[in-house]
């Protein structure tokens, strides 16, 4: 106690206002007496005195509607907590690096609340940090939300505020870092501080140079711009899902490989065709291998990081899957030119044409006409043999006393040598039946000989 506060140099605010509880002392109203008064109401020194919501205002509305924001937001803090707060408006930081578009909003309100008889009991349902008060955080959250939007949509603006985090609104983009008035003051003063190891007052060692890496807060929240920047140009679906999306259709185009494979011998593609398909496909399916592996490997990193990581985690892995992602991109739209090509040469090269040889139905002979056949075909080879490389051929045991059973010479040219005349009453006597033991395999009915026993001989 004791100690004097003067805030009246504090450059930046455009407005200030008290709002108070129905009933609370009207003396409240000065905000030297509000604090004071909850100062005096703490009976620890370290006592939790006041707490603050801040809250970044949208450029495009006029200066009225943005104090509306900040007076409709203090009025539900009082109403849902019978607190007191105490508003202030900011401008913008003045000085080159700082965003002129920066108008801003502290709200302080006291942690007991207000009744007639001045402060009571304490706010302890923001207090709880496991029930409550992570509950009353989204509820805070989504009634700011709720009064911003109202004014937005009054006057037309296309955007709108969502209070969720960028994970639960299914946004792949790493949020920035408060640089805060330290930062700034650094910024602003040309100074380049050096991280060393500390140990706060908990006894906690904190090692600030695996932490900020020798960044500074300004050249970090650059560096996450750069980044979120970069992510911008692979759409707004998240990286992990556009990696499996494309593995799913490099999956799809080795089906369809398969398939232009099976349609290889129907095609009948000439050797050195056939040859240059192989090799592109066997050069297709090694990409896709690749492409797998490294997508296993990255879905491994992810599960093992787990969900809770931090801001560097998180940028080491958006810049791992952008890098990933366009590897992939590029593979993708190689294997699908090579498919392409592929695809042409086997659909649109002409096919060999089979030529198909008709032939004459297969005639079913009796042993008649094929002798007569044979015989025929017999007569016609043996005309074209001159006469003097005819055989001759003798008949044994055929003996007839007739004069025209013993011709000189047949038709043919065939000489027959008769033998003499047998006393068998002048008649022929018949030739004795040759059984042809030879051809008992090739003649297996010894009724219907075919064949005798001759002589053939060449010569005069």
């Amino acid at each position: 106690g004791g100690r004097v506060h003067d805030y009246r140099r504090k450059m930046g605010v455009k407005k200030l206002l008290v709002l108070l509880p129905p009933g609370a002392p009207w003396e409240y109203i000065d905000r030297s007496t509000l604090w004071n008064g909850q100062e005096d109401a703490e009976p620890r020194c370290n006592s939790v005195v006041a707490r603050e919501f801040d809250m970044a205002l949208p450029c495009d509305l006029p200066e009225d509607e943005k104090w509306g924001i900040c007076t409709d937001m203090g009025q539900w803090l009082v109403d849902n907590y019978r607190v007191g707060a105490d508003i202030a408006l900011h401008a913008p930081a003045a000085g080159e690096g700082h965003d002129q578009r920066n108008d801003h909003c502290h709200i302080m309100f006291t942690s007991r609340v207000v009744t007639a008889e001045g402060f009571g009991e304490k706010t302890r349902v923001l207090d709880n940090r496991y029930t409550t008060g992570p509950q009353e955080v989204i509820a805070l959250r989504q009634a700011y939300a709720d009064i911003t939007n109202a004014r937005l949509e009054k006057f037309g603006l296309p955007y709108r505020l969502d209070p969720r985090t960028l994970e639960a609104q299914g946004i792949d983009r790493i949020p920035q870092i408060h640089v805060g008035p330290n930062g700034w003051a650094m910024y602003d003063g040309n100074k380049n501080p050096k991280s060393y190891t500390r140990v706060d007052a908990q006894g906690r060692v904190i090692e600030w140079e695996k932490i900020d890496k020798g960044e500074t807060r300004q050249e970090f929240c650059q560096r996450i711009k750069d980044t979120n920047i970069r992510r911008e140009a692979f759409g707004p679906v998240a990286l992990h899902v556009q990696i499996r999306n494309i593995g799913s259709y490099i999956d799809l185009l080795i089906g369809k490989v398969a398939d232009l494979k099976a349609l290889i011998p129907a095609s009948m593609l000439p050797i050195w065709l056939r040859a240059r398909y192989e090799a592109a496909r066997y050069k297709l399916l090694e990409v896709a291998e690749a492409v797998f592996l490294e997508q296993h490997e990255a879905e491994e990193r992810r599960i093992k990081r787990g969900r809770d990581e931090g801001i560097h985690a998180r940028m080491k892995r958006m810049q791992e899957e952008m890098e990933q992602l366009s590897r992939d991109k590029e593979r993708k739209q190689a294997l699908q030119r090579l498919y392409t090509r592929i695809e042409h040469i086997v659909t649109t090269r002409p096919s060999v044409p089979v030529v198909k040889i008709e032939r004459e139905p297969t005639r079913i002979l009796s042993i008649e006409q094929y002798r007569v056949e044979l015989v025929a075909k017999a007569e016609t080879a043996r005309a074209k043999v001159p006469p003097e490389f005819r055989p001759r051929v003798e008949i044994k045991n055929v003996i007839s006393n007739s004069a025209e059973h013993r011709p000189e010479e047949s038709s043919l040219g065939y000489q027959f040598h008769t033998g003499p005349p047998a006393d068998n009453g002048g008649l022929a006597e018949p030739p004795a039946p040759v059984k042809p033991a030879f051809n008992e395999m090739a003649n297996p009915a010894p009724e219907y000989p075919c064949k005798q026993r001759v002589t053939i001989s060449f010569g005069p």
